[in-house]
């Protein structure tokens, strides 16, 4: 399942949203892809944004 899918499933579990609003909320998403090991955040890091995590094989 894409990281798109896997979001849309999770939006639906816990809402109810419309195809249309989906797209619109998924618009504002970035996807990027890690390599296993590196933090994303670090003590002391200013955090401007939040983070979805999911292992999309």
């Amino acid at each position: 399942m894409e990281a798109e899918e896997k979001l849309k499933q999770h939006f639906l579990a816990n809402t109810t949203i419309t195809n249309e609003q989906f797209e619109y909320v998924f618009a504002y998403f970035e996807l990027k892809t890690f390599k296993k090991g590196p933090s994303l955040i670090r003590t002391g890091d200013v955090v401007d944004c939040e983070f979805l995590s999911s292992k999309v094989a």
